[in-house]
């Protein structure tokens, strides 16, 4: 593998001159391997955007997503690192070259700990990083019905994307759903307290002391006019017009009956003036 010393770091990192007070957490390994730099040894703990989240994880041994992490699309050969390592991390996950869009990347931090009592310490941190579309992908198999997820939290706000039938699509950042729907939008939020990992055993649960989540869905004018249809007029008419028959009918007996009860009057009457 080649190192372009210009733009990534070298394969494993130097321990710094002056090196900050502690804790450390330096990356033991990793998968992937970007084939352009790696980051064995890579202090990830000194990264200013996760110190306070790998900080909460370390000394709660919760678990803790980071914020919605974005960078300029490309390649995984960008010169920007994070759009190199993110699209290594979408060709990896794709088996395929395939570039990198822009949308938010979350790190997952679960702690790694020394036993399964309640007095156990965190001694390692391990970190997952998922692509929120992933998520979102195959919640509908009908085309026809397409929905606007907003994914936000309160840290780097709304994300949203448009899920035309099973493949979501990254729109944009910010809640660019459609307003006029908004009195119809659902939220849901990330319940901790039902985000539990091995429950019968180490309990992780989850954090969001820094960084909490929540979606937000909206329906489109693609799923209204699925519901935009004539068919609620068309039954409507048809019971109408089932009641006006209906009372034709009524009518027409209650007239012959009134009229045959006449006809028996009239020969009831003339029949007593004549015994008169």
């Amino acid at each position: 593998m080649v190192c372009r010393k210009d733009v990534y770091p070298p394969h494993i990192h130097l321990f710094p001159t002056n090196p900050q007070p502690g804790p450390y957490y330096p990356i033991w390994q990793h998968s992937p391997i970007h084939p352009l730099s790696a980051f064995v040894n890579f202090d990830y703990g000194s990264l200013p955007s996760v110190q306070s989240h790998i900080n909460l994880v370390a000394s709660t041994g919760q678990i803790d997503f980071s914020g919605l992490d974005t960078s300029p699309p490309g390649s995984m050969y960008d010169p920007d690192l994070n759009t190199a390592f993110s699209a290594a991390l979408l060709s990896f996950e794709a088996g395929k070259m395939v570039n990198y869009t822009g949308e938010p990347m979350s790190t997952v931090l679960v702690p790694v700990v020394d036993s399964f009592e309640d007095d156990r310490k965190t001694v390692g941190v391990m970190l997952n990083y998922i692509q929120w579309k992933t998520y979102f992908d195959g919640i509908f198999t009908d085309s026809k019905q397409t929905v606007d997820i907003v994914l936000s939290n309160t840290c780097e706000g709304a994300f949203t994307y448009h899920i035309p039938g099973d493949s979501a699509i990254y729109v944009g950042k910010g809640n660019l759903a459609n307003p006029k729907y908004e009195d119809m939008a659902v939220t849901v939020e990330l319940d901790e307290d039902k985000f539990v990992i091995e429950p019968n055993t180490i309990k992780l649960t989850l954090n969001q002391d820094l960084c909490t989540y929540s979606l937000r869905i909206y329906p489109t004018e693609e799923s209204e006019d699925i519901y935009r249809t004539w068919l609620p007029i068309v039954t409507t008419l048809t019971v109408a017009a089932v009641f006006a028959m209906t009372a034709a009918v009524f009518y027409c007996y209650d007239a012959m009956v009134e009229k045959r009860q006449k006809v028996v009057l009239d020969t009831a009457q003339r029949s007593t003036a004549i015994v008169s």
